[in-house]
């Protein structure tokens, strides 16, 4: 599953916002299910709740809630533009935050939509749809919330529209729209859902494509990254704890547990400390307990390390068996345990002569498939190379 963040001011967009959530969403849906994908497009129109807090207190609350959105979501970023440039915060707030997610401005006179711009297209070079509404009607008849503001708001959304046109990594369109009984005409609403939908599938159609070439043990490594990937945004205190785990990791232990009670935050934990390693240098192989049909017991632990570890060493599989072929096979075609521990111990070997560290990151050990290879931890085979290390 992938989160597409929408950005654009509100009142004047809800037209498109909307078909957006309903039109756009089941039409792009119909083709992800192919490719074993879901998207879903984060909408901020309900706001945070700032009622108990100071103006400035509030103005940061939400940007650092759109910034953490826009943090959280997968390309392509969609920017919706019109005529409004929309509310500008504080410029307290802006330089705060800015400086937080280590974002230079070269002008502190941002509205949210144009700082979401800036931040999640032009600051991080991430591919985004940007659309720019121009609206086929008389002046007259146009509702003043579809206007621009003012003088001064129309120079900075001219501005960033140049912006946004400048660089590559932005598809930049223009959809008309007219207006019936004062809003935007239904026909061009629906001519603007099938654009979306097009220019989605073109940008994502590489990614399923490459998703459907993969063995069921690649994709399964996919949808375990993502889970990672954002969970790990969530990470926003404990840094103590991670460092001391860190430390555990990188001092040699060869397993590592971290415990807590439900709920305590283990798996955003986890997940951080999958991140830190990877970017530390370890090869990092993730496992969620539960997450998919492919990681429902601690033979799939096993199963998963073992292929990984071939395909690094390009070395021929022991087995094409995942959890789900499993239930379609003889038992007598499934090699017993001992046979698996045991490759994993010559791949190791092989593995460490390689100069290669493997970190294996298993959370929620405690919702596989109760059995005793769960409880002894049988997918860590004893005697196993240095090389392997598992943080669970």
């Amino acid at each position: 599953m992938r989160t597409i963040f929408v950005s654009s001011t509100f009142a004047d967009m809800q037209k498109e916002r909307d078909c957006l959530r309903d039109a756009v969403s089941a039409r792009i849906n119909t083709i992800a299910r192919q490719y074993n994908d879901h998207l879903e497009f984060c909408d901020l129109r309900w706001g945070v709740n700032t009622e108990e807090m100071e103006t400035e207190s509030a103005s940061k609350k939400v940007l650092e809630v759109c910034l953490d959105e826009i943090d959280r979501s997968s390309p392509p970023m969609i920017i919706l533009l019109g005529e409004r440039y929309g509310w500008i915060p504080d410029q307290c707030s802006v330089a705060s935050v800015a400086a937080k997610k280590k974002l230079l401005l070269d002008d502190l006179r941002k509205s949210v939509t144009a700082l979401e711009a800036e931040y999640g297209a032009l600051n991080r070079r991430s591919n985004a749809l940007v659309y720019l509404r121009e609206i086929v009607a008389p002046r007259q008849e146009i509702p003043g919330f579809y206007q621009a503001e003012d003088e001064e708001h129309r120079v900075l959304l001219d501005a960033l529209k140049a912006r946004l046109k400048a660089i590559p990594n932005c598809t930049v369109k223009t959809y008309t729209v007219r207006f019936e009984n004062g809003m935007p005409s239904s026909e061009d609403i629906d001519l603007f859902a099938d654009m979306v939908t097009d220019d989605l599938q073109f940008v994502l159609q590489p990614h399923w494509e490459q998703f459907a070439s993969m063995s069921e043990f690649e994709r399964e490594r996919e949808r375990q990254w993502t889970f990672i990937r954002e969970k790990s945004t969530m990470f926003s205190a404990r840094y103590s704890d991670m460092d001391a785990l860190m430390a555990e990791i990188n001092g040699g232990s060869k397993t590592v547990v971290c415990k807590g009670a439900s709920g305590s935050g283990k798996s955003t934990l986890s997940s951080r400390i999958a991140i830190r390693a990877k970017d530390e240098g370890w090869e990092v192989l993730p496992f969620i307990g539960g997450l998919t049909d492919e990681s429902n017991d601690a033979m799939d632990i096993l199963r998963n390390t073992i292929y990984y570890l071939e395909e690094r060493l390009q070395l021929e599989h022991f087995s094409e068996l995942t959890a789900q072929s499993l239930s379609v096979v003889n038992s007598d075609r499934v090699p017993p345990l001992t046979q698996w521990q045991n490759r994993l111990k010559k791949l190791a070997q092989e593995y460490e002569k390689t100069g290669g560290k493997l970190l294996v990151v298993v959370d929620a050990v405690d919702q596989l498939f109760p059995d005793e290879i769960r409880d002894s931890c049988g997918f860590i085979p004893p005697g196993l190379s240095k090389s392997i290390t598992y943080f669970m």
